[in-house]
């Protein structure tokens, strides 16, 4: 599913780079264009190298996801309010 192959994931880990994301540029590119203010929040889930994700290894996984989740639209709806 990823256009990311685990030599290229390794190649770019060796070279310092801590991660992928697939989101974001879009999101940026989208709010340049109609001239609009964009943040990034990111949430670390899979480890592309070792082929798991970061809730795999953790017992109470979703408990964990959901308290992320709502974390992070908190802060995201925070940075909103800034600046009106």
């Amino acid at each position: 599913m990823l256009m990311e192959t685990t030599e290229l994931v390794e190649d770019w880990s060796k070279k310092g780079f801590i991660g992928v994301d697939m989101e974001t540029a879009t999101t940026f590119a989208v709010a340049r264009k109609y001239n609009r203010r964009a943040v990034g929040l990111l949430n670390l889930s899979d480890h592309l190298i070792q082929g798991e994700t970061f809730y795999s290894r953790i017992a109470d996984y979703e408990q964990i996801e959901e308290r992320t989740d709502k974390r992070i639209r908190e802060i995201a709806l925070y940075l909103s309010s800034l600046g009106k």
